[in-house]
């Protein structure tokens, strides 16, 4: 079986390399190793350069312009020749070992359609962290317990138990399915990825160990206060997906009540709060309607409401 990976690239020279000799370091080495950069300037042509120039097997794209996360990911994918692909962003790496075991995976098991393995939490400068490692692992159910196959697809997508990088996918599949969506209404790339692999039926393989390496870094998104991926989660799950037997599931249920909190916030800092005033309403808000953050919500919703009304009124 032969391996593409794919690695997406901004501005972090130094991490870029650690991610890319992650993968030139492997016991399975790739077929190749595709880097497709949205740096604004020049600062990683140099570091990626040399890496090009030390491994055939390494290619540099630079976008230009930028293409966004979603459709640079598309774009790697759909240049990708191996068998299996995997995915990794410029700030993580994967683990020694990793592409050798999420490979035997799919030889034992020919009918997956991705494998993927918990994540290893490390800091900035790449410190494991065993708190904050279980703790990340829990939350997306990526426990012991769960390891093997694992049959419904779709739940797992829904959850977030698909990872957002350090997965491999079946080539083939994830060409054909591409990862950026030109008629979606909103972000929530890495869910809908995984919907759409998980809408082929073909099951998921969970491993027992890490494969890969989740780095916090310091200029994360919601460390700048812009993160509002909850509410993309929460719309694509609740208006894109829609789907009442999965909405039904514990699992799923638990987690959508546990993103529509602070999704509901961010929807009305978008000014979206006719949604969420619809979400806040909903099954899965309605026990924190009468706390005191549930309040807050709702005024904050209300505030929205009336800097979009006070304009229209004067004019």
């Amino acid at each position: 079986m032969h391996v593409s990976v794919c690695i997406t690239s901004y501005q972090r020279p130094q991490l870029l390399r650690e991610a890319v000799l992650s993968c030139l370091s492997q016991s399975a080495p790739p077929l190749e190793i595709l880097i497709g950069d949205d740096s604004p300037d020049h600062c990683c042509v140099a570091t990626a350069r040399e890496l090009e120039q030390t491994d055939r097997r390494v290619e540099f794209i630079r976008n230009q312009p930028a293409l966004g996360k979603g459709r640079n990911i598309d774009m790697l994918l759909r240049r990708t020749r191996g068998d299996q692909v995997v995915l990794l962003h410029d700030d993580d790496y994967l683990l020694p070992g990793a592409l050798e075991r999420l490979v035997r995976e799919f030889r034992n098991h020919p009918q997956i359609a991705a494998a993927f393995g918990p994540q290893l939490w490390v800091d900035h400068f790449g410190t494991p962290n065993a708190a904050a490692t279980e703790e990340l692992n829990r939350t997306y159910l990526r426990t012991p317990d769960r390891q093997g196959i694992l049959s419904n697809p779709g739940k797992s997508a829904l959850t977030g138990q698909f990872p957002n990088d350090g997965y491999m996918v079946d080539g083939a599949l994830a060409r054909r399915v591409g990862f950026y969506d030109h008629g979606s209404r909103g972000i929530g790339g890495d869910y809908r990825f995984a919907w759409n692999l998980a809408r082929s039926q073909r099951p998921f393989f969970l491993l027992g160990e890490p494969v890969s390496a989740y780095r916090w870094t310091n200029d994360s998104m919601s460390s700048r206060g812009t993160d509002t991926s909850s509410f993309q989660v929460v719309r694509f799950i609740l208006e894109e997906v829609a789907d009442p037997a999965l909405l039904a599931d514990p699992e799923v249920y638990r987690w959508v009540s546990r993103l529509i909190k602070p999704a509901i916030f961010q929807a009305a800092t978008l000014g979206q709060w006719k949604t969420g005033l619809r979400w806040y309403s909903s099954k899965f808000h309605r026990r924190s309607i009468l706390t005191p953050a549930g309040g807050r919500r709702l005024m904050r919703l209300l505030a929205a409401c009336l800097r979009e009304i006070r304009p229209a009124a004067s004019t």
